[in-house]
Parts: structure tokens; sequence; C-alpha cells
């Protein structure tokens, strides 16, 4: 984890916002493969302009594994995608994910090998 050297709060649901990201894990574990040799998580905290930024990312062999193509990109978060690569259960996970950020002015993001969770508040209370 990277915290910066002050102490940092943010002012949340906590409970809400807990709940979606143990959703995100579980839907980024989905996506694990036989050779998959990591998840990797890291917390950041930015000063300039508070905020929470959580990236999830898999590795295979110290490299980056690819967590979905463009076609999957487009439809991440969406919650009636049945086909989802994380299962029907981790697109629900996701779309609340989504939700959950733009409630709170955040955003939340996929590339091929990255999601992003962005909550941009002043940190108070979780």
């Amino acid at each position: 984890m990277l915290w910066p050297d002050n102490d940092t709060s943010m002012s949340l649901d906590g409970a809400r916002c807990r709940t979606v990201l143990i959703g995100l894990l579980q839907s980024m574990l989905s996506l694990t493969t036989r050779e998959t040799t990591a998840l990797e998580v890291k917390i950041l905290m930015t000063i300039v302009r508070p905020a929470l930024i959580v990236e999830c990312r898999l590795r295979q062999d110290g490299r980056e594994q690819v967590i979905a193509d463009d076609a999957a990109l487009d439809r991440f978060f969406d919650a009636e995608w049945a086909e989802h690569p994380c299962g029907a259960a981790g697109a629900q996970s996701l779309a609340a994910l989504l939700r959950v950020a733009r409630a709170h002015g955040g955003r939340v993001q996929a590339s091929p090998n990255v999601v992003t969770f962005v909550l941009p508040k002043l940190l108070t209370e979780w």
C-alpha cells in the first residue's frame, strides 16, 4: 500500500464503498487462470486533489496479464451482460462499483491491463 506521510481520511458511505471494493477484488479473482501468478492491488492517495485510487492488475510471471479484450472493455461495467468474463455475479459487482463511484463524484475505468477506481473526495470518515 502506498500512503502519503500526512493523515488522510475520506467522508463517504464507508460500508457501501467497502462492499463494492470487495466485489471488485472478487471479480478480478474470477478472471485468474492457471497461468496467473498474482493479483496486484495498489491503494493510492493523492495530496494535490484528495482522492482514493485503487488499481487492480493481474500478473503472469511478472508481466501484466490482459484483463479484457476491446469488446469486453466496452461492456465491462454492464450489469446485464450475462456472458461477462467475470460471470453474471461479477457483472453485477462491477456495475455496483461504477454506481458507487459516480454517486461519490468518482469514476471507474478498465483498460486491457488495469481496472482503476477513483473517489475524488476529502477523506474524513470510514
